[in-house]
């Protein structure tokens, strides 16, 4: 499976009630609340674009119905376009905001919680994929839950992304274990090259599972 952006999902968690936006998100969801003159998603869509991405997985909940209609719709909502009534064909014509994307509406309950959503679209839509996508930032205040003991890493788009960590038990540098990224143990395709890895992290030994796994 390749591991050009092109190909990786990316998994946006769309199915928040936006209950701080008021009665803005009473018949919408909090990413159809338009900006400028479209969609707030739209524009997190856009961002991943410039980076090189395509494939997109929405996983909905609060009002999907209208995420849906938007994008079944997107043509007749962002072209001119004539219907012959009586052959039921349309035409679509002066094409205007019209992005090379794959988009995959994914219906993941109403009430499911972060990590619900993700697992229940990457169940039904990741494919062969090696690598996913999904978006977490301070305006979603959404985070990743990794389960104790299984090793991670990951990889920013932007210059001014910052990653917190929230630990489960105090710091003990004597039980910290970590591996490069360009380990050739893992021999990881990651989707480019990190720009920047910290000192620390560039001096990480060769994966040894005789100390790496150690208690």
């Amino acid at each position: 499976m390749s591991s050009r952006p092109a190909d990786i999902p990316v998994f946006v968690l769309c199915g928040g009630l936006g209950t701080r936006l008021g009665d803005v998100t009473r018949t919408r969801p909090k990413p159809m609340v338009e900006i400028g003159d479209r969609p707030m998603l739209t524009h997190v869509m856009d961002c991943y674009d410039r980076a090189g991405f395509r494939r997109f997985v929405l996983c909905t909940g609060y009002r999907a119905d209208v995420i849906s209609s938007y994008f079944l719709n997107f043509a007749s909502l962002h072209s001119d376009f004539t219907v012959d009534l009586r052959g039921r064909q349309v035409a679509y014509h002066q094409t205007g905001y019209t992005p090379d994307w794959e988009v995959t509406v994914a219906h993941t309950g109403a009430k499911a919680m972060t990590g619900a959503r993700i697992a229940r679209a990457a169940a039904r839509h990741l494919g062969d994929a090696q690598h996913f996508a999904a978006e977490l930032s301070p305006d979603n205040r959404r985070a990743m839950v990794v389960p104790e003991g299984c090793a991670h890493g990951f990889l920013t788009l932007s210059d001014d992304a910052l990653a917190f960590y929230l630990v489960s038990s105090p710091y003990d540098p004597l039980r910290e274990r970590g591996v490069r990224w360009d380990d050739p143990a893992f021999e990881i395709a990651w989707p480019f090259p990190p720009c920047v890895v910290s000192p620390r992290d560039r001096a990480h030994p060769d994966f040894d599972p005789g100390w790496h796994l150690a208690a």
